[in-house]
């Protein structure tokens, strides 16, 4: 669960935006914010947190060491060779956090 959490609080997702998918996105819900079956305290979730990049990422490395894992650990992840551009981001993104994201296309 920590290493989880770390990876979420690690990717820098409005980069993502801008560089794999050509800033046509924004981060949201499954459930856009207009939607009436949506939680009504949606940007309270875990995946909108509003902190800066560079407290997440502290907070990301220590959740790292508390899981056992600072020194990081290689990572099989399968890739559909469409979304190739993806999963290269998302490699960059986690050797940041010594995770050797090893794509299989």
């Amino acid at each position: 669960m920590r290493v989880r959490k770390a990876v979420s609080l690690w990717i820098n997702k409005q980069a993502a935006i801008d560089s794999v998918l050509g800033g046509f996105a924004w981060t949201s819900p499954s459930l856009g914010p207009y939607n009436p079956f949506k939680n009504k305290r949606f940007l309270n979730w875990p995946r909108f947190d509003r902190k800066p990049l560079a407290e997440n990422r502290i907070t990301a490395q220590h959740l790292m060491e508390q899981a056992g894992y600072a020194e990081g650990f290689p990572m099989g992840h399968l890739c559909r060779a469409r979304l190739s551009a993806h999963c290269e981001f998302l490699k960059a993104e986690l050797t940041g956090l010594n995770i050797d994201l090893r794509i299989q296309i």
